[in-house]
């Protein structure tokens, strides 16, 4: 959902880029907190994930890492 803007063909409507946050460790505890974890730890691994087969890439990844 977040790669559709940035793709789009007219780069002046659209955002150049989405950050995603998460929050701070240790205020929420939710069961998805540890893959949340496991696919932000991927992310900073990765470093540049510029379209969806790096995202699929570190998704899988953070999967095989639960």
């Amino acid at each position: 959902m977040l790669l559709t803007p940035v793709n789009t063909k007219n780069t002046f409507s659209g955002p150049l880029s989405v950050t995603l946050r998460y929050l701070v460790p240790g205020h929420t505890h939710m069961a998805a907190d540890s893959i949340h974890g496991h696919i932000e730890k991927c992310m900073r691994q990765k470093k540049n994930v510029f379209d969806m087969e790096d995202l699929v890439q570190v998704l899988g990844s953070a999967a095989r890492g639960v």
